[in-house]
C-alpha cells in the first residue's frame, strides 16, 4: 500500500485520464468567487493517480512531498501545528503561575512574556523564561 497522508479537506476532481486526475488550485481570493467563475478561472493541477487516493470523485489523501509540492496541508501537519501550540500555551501558562507564585504582581490574563519578565525585575524579582 502507499504511504499517503489524509489531506485537510477533500478536493473535488475536475478532469480525469488513465493516469493522472486534473483538480483546481484554489487560492483565497478563488475561494471567494462563484463555481462557474472558479471553473473559467481557476488553475488546474495534475496529481498522478499512483500518488493520491480517490473516495467518490474526490481526492482524499495523497502522498507527502506531492502535498508539500502543491501546498496542500495534510491532518498531519494540522495535528502537529496544534501540538506545538499546546506545548507552548503549557509553558507560558507554567510560567504564570510560577511568578504569580513568587510574587510578581499585576499579572492579567494573555499578558506578553516579555511585559511578565519586566514587571519582576521591577519589582527586584529575578525570572527567566
Amino acid at each position: 500500500m502507499k504511504n499517503l497522508e489524509t489531506i485537510s479537506h477533500p478536493i473535488e476532481i475536475v478532469r480525469e485520464t488513465e493516469k493522472a486526475v486534473a483538480i483546481l488550485q484554489q487560492t483565497f481570493e478563488q475561494e471567494l468567487m462563484s463555481r462557474k467563475l472558479l471553473r473559467d478561472f481557476g488553475t488546474l493541477v495534475w496529481l498522478p493517480k499512483s500518488q493520491i487516493e480517490i473516495v467518490e470523485g474526490e481526492v482524499v489523501a495523497m502522498a507527502d512531498w506531492l502535498a508539500k509540492k502543491n501546498g496542500f496541508t495534510t491532518k498531519k501537519e494540522i495535528e502537529a501545528a496544534e501540538s506545538r501550540r499546546q506545548a507552548a500555551l503549557d509553558k507560558y501558562t507554567e510560567f504564570v503561575e510560577f511568578a504569580k507564585s513568587v510574587g510578581v504582581t499585576g499579572i492579567r490574563n494573555r499578558m506578553k512574556v516579555a511585559t511578565i519578565l519586566n514587571k519582576a525585575k521591577e519589582q527586584g524579582i529575578a525570572l527567566s523564561y
